[in-house]
C-alpha cells in the first residue's frame, strides 16, 4: 500500500511485500507521472538515503524509487535470519523483484533502469539473470564481481559491529563507511543520523546484525543469462573497482557497455561526487555516453 500522492514534490512512501516482510520503498517525482521510471539500489548494510545527493538531478526527468532490501534502513528484518525464508543472495533478488513487480503495476510501466551500488550490483545482476525483463537497462556502479576463471581476492565479509551506543550523538562520531574513504564531514554525519535507531538500552544501526556475510558474487555464475543491456560505472579512485576490472566485467557480459569512469571518485560515488556521478548516469540513460 501507498500513501496518497498529494503534492506531487513530496516523497511518497511505499510498503511492498517480500516473503512476509514489509520493504520501505520511497518514490520521487516531480511534475507529471507519465516520466520514465528508474529504481536506486543501495549497498550492503547501507539504505536509500545513500542516493540522495544525485535525486534532485536524476528527478528532473524521471519517476525515481529508492528501495531498502530486508534488514537494511527502514524494511523490515527476517524473524528467520537462516534458511529458505533467511538473508541469502536469492533472498535478496527476490526482495529486487518484489519491488519492480510493484513498482510496474503501480505506474503501469515497465523500469527504464535499475541503478545499482556494489553489494545492490551484485544482487541485481542475479535479479536479472533469473528475470532478464526486470527492467530495460542495468547501471551497475562500482561493484566487485569475481570474474571468470578468477579466485576472488575478498572472503566473505562479516557483518561487523553490534554494539549499542549511549547516545546519537556517539553513534554519529563513530560512524564509518566501508571501505573508508574521504566524506565531508558534515554529510558523513547526516548520514549517520539516517542509519541509526533507538532501541532499548541505547542507539544501534538499523541493518540487522544477523544479515549474511557477503559473498562475492561468481560473474560466470549469471553472465550468460544477462540478456539485457549492462553498464558497468566506476570511480577512478575506488579501492573496489580498478579501470581494468571493469573492462573485464564488461567482456564478460554479453551486452555489456563502458566501462564509464567518475574522475576522481571513490566506492561511495554518489556520496563524494554527486553531481558529477549523476551526470555519467543520466548520459548512460540518454545514450550520450557508454555506449561501446
Amino acid at each position: 500500500m501507498s500513501k496518497q500522492l498529494g503534492d506531487a514534490q513530496k516523497p511518497v512512501t511505499h510498503r511492498v511485500l517480500s516473503r512476509g516482510v514489509n520493504l520501505h520503498v520511497v518514490e520521487h517525482l516531480k511534475d507529471t507521472p507519465d516520466k520514465p521510471v528508474l529504481l536506486l539500489v543501495h549497498g550492503h548494510r547501507a539504505h536509500l538515503s545513500w542516493w540522495d545527493g544525485i535525486l534532485p538531478i536524476l528527478s528532473t526527468r524521471y519517476r525515481v524509487f529508492a528501495m531498502d532490501f530486508s534488514g537494511m534502513g527502514d524494511s523490515e528484518r527476517r524473524a528467520e535470519t537462516r534458511g529458505a525464508n533467511g538473508y541469502s543472495q536469492d533472498g535478496h533478488a527476490w526482495d529486487l523483484q518484489c519491488v519492480v513487480d510493484y513498482i510496474s503495476h503501480y505506474t503501469k510501466q515497465v523500469v527504464s533502469a535499475i541503478i545499482a551500488h556494489s553489494w545492490g550490483g551484485q544482487i541485481t545482476l542475479v535479479a536479472a539473470a533469473a528475470n532478464p525483463s526486470i527492467a530495460s537497462q542495468l547501471l551497475i556502479l562500482d561493484s566487485y564481481c569475481v570474474l571468470p576463471g578468477e579466485v576472488s581476492e575478498f572472503g566473505p565479509v562479516p557483518i561487523g559491529n553490534r554494539r549499542l551506543y549511549p547516545s546519537a550523538e556517539l553513534a554519529a562520531a563513530a560512524f564509518r563507511l566501508s571501505p573508508p574513504q574521504p566524506i565531508e564531514p558534515k554529510l558523513l554525519v547526516a548520514l549517520a543520523h539516517k542509519s541509526m535507531c533507538n532501541i532499548e538500552g541505547g542507539w544501534c544501526w538499523k541493518f540487522d546484525p544477523n544479515l549474511s556475510k557477503i559473498e562475492p558474487l561468481a560473474l560466470a555464475d549469471v553472465a550468460t543469462k544477462l540478456t539485457l543491456p549492462v553498464s558497468i560505472i566506476y570511480g577512478t579512485m575506488s579501492s573496489i573497482v580498478s579501470a581494468e576490472r571493469a573492462a573485464s566485467v564488461v567482456h564478460a557480459l554479453p551486452q555489456g557497455r563502458g566501462p564509464i569512469a567518475v574522475d576522481g571518485a571513490y566506492h561511495h560515488l554518489m556520496l563524494d561526487h554527486p553531481e558529477d556521478t549523476a551526470r555519467v548516469v543520466m548520459g548512460v540513460l540518454t545514450g550520450k555516453v557508454g555506449l561501446v
